[in-house]
């Protein structure tokens, strides 16, 4: 699973989508990547911002929460201040966008 975080990953600071982000999730979901939309923000947060960029997909809305990431694969954020464990990738969202059109 792929975890991306939401405000100042997938969203910039003034709610809009961060375009080359929105479209490397797409590539990945396209190649049948689970995508998970996660966030300290809360569920619903997660919720929205999944239906609004990612309609009728099969998108994970989640609140962050590091017990999770032992399902994972990936995470994207914008932040790299925390641990992740052994075997998962945290990368930036441009390393992100790097990685999905290689």
């Amino acid at each position: 699973m792929i975890f991306i975080d939401v405000d100042g990953t997938l969203i910039d600071e003034d709610d809009k989508p961060r375009p080359f982000v929105v479209a490397a999730a797409w590539f990945a979901i396209a190649r049948k990547h689970q995508v998970a939309v996660w966030t300290g923000g809360g569920i619903e947060y997660a919720e929205r911002v999944a239906r609004r960029l990612f309609p009728e997909q099969d998108v994970t809305p989640l609140a962050k929460d590091p017990l999770a990431l032992q399902y994972g694969d990936m995470v994207v954020d914008d932040m790299l201040e925390f641990v992740v464990p052994d075997g998962v990738r945290l990368v930036t969202p441009e390393t992100f966008v790097e990685w999905a059109l290689a």
